[in-house]
């Protein structure tokens, strides 16, 4: 297994985990992770990336709801 292909699998499972129920979303992640990484950053470097990415995501008003109004994700 590669290091690009054990991120992809890390970041998928971790935004599953945390905003369950919305593929688009791990898709986007997983597509923030993998372009920070070939574009030479390290993979914690790309994790943080993909993060902030999340992070964004959760705040915007379109995705608040009863149950997920912004700050849900974990670090």
């Amino acid at each position: 297994m590669t290091h690009e292909m054990a991120l992809v699998e890390v970041v998928r499972a971790w935004v599953n985990q945390e905003v369950p129920g919305e593929p688009a979303t791990a898709d986007r992640a997983v597509a923030v992770a993998v372009a920070a990484y070939a574009r030479g950053a390290s993979v914690t470097e790309a994790c943080q990336e993909t993060r902030a990415f999340l992070g964004s995501w959760a705040r915007h008003p379109a995705h608040w709801n009863g149950d997920r109004c912004g700050g849900r994700l974990a670090s």
